[in-house]
């Protein structure tokens, strides 16, 4: 258990799995829907997802795909700011709650985004965050033991070519 964790947690740029893979893998009823940021949706590099409501920097870790519903913003003008904090913090990319806390995304947070290549989804206001983190965990952690059993695979080839016949016959 701690070694998947591990694997998940140090492991992500090395997961091989890109931001609009994750989004194809999900259930088509989520309407995840992309807004900007179309050039940063083949990054690789991500470790984990969570939902933040807090930005003040405790919560907002590198190569994490953050959910978020901004209920703690009051003023729809501070979500630009915020959102040059999470790219800035490399966040792989953000997927808003839309229609309880805000209503729409400001104009100049589109633009920042597909300046700064950072996928910016949305979600309808019925979907609930805490499923698509659950998928979104799953897929991380599957892929991630997918690359760990074929890494371990390769390792065994190559430290101990005399069994590499028997070694492929176990594939099959």
């Amino acid at each position: 258990n701690s070694a998947i964790r591990y694997n998940i947690r140090y492991g992500g740029a090395d997961m091989g799995i890109t931001v609009e893979q994750i989004i194809k893998k999900l259930p088509s009823n989520y309407n995840i829907t992309l807004i900007a940021g179309e050039k940063g949706i083949y990054k690789e590099n991500i470790s984990w997802v969570s939902v933040v409501e807090d930005f003040s920097g405790r919560f907002v870790h590198e190569n994490k795909m953050i959910l978020t519903s901004f209920i703690n913003i009051k003023n729809p003008d501070n979500i630009l700011d915020i959102v040059k904090i999470l790219q800035s913090k490399k966040t792989s990319a953000l997927i808003i709650k839309i229609g309880k806390y805000i209503d729409k995304i400001p104009k100049e947070v589109i633009f920042y985004c597909n300046e700064a290549g950072l996928p910016l989804y949305t979600i309808p206001l019925d979907i609930m965050m805490v499923d698509i983190v659950k998928d979104i965990s799953r897929i991380l952690i599957y892929t991630g033991s997918e690359r760990k059993s074929l890494s371990d695979f390769i390792k065994s080839i190559i430290l101990n070519p005399n069994n590499i016949k028997s070694k492929i016959k176990n594939l099959n």
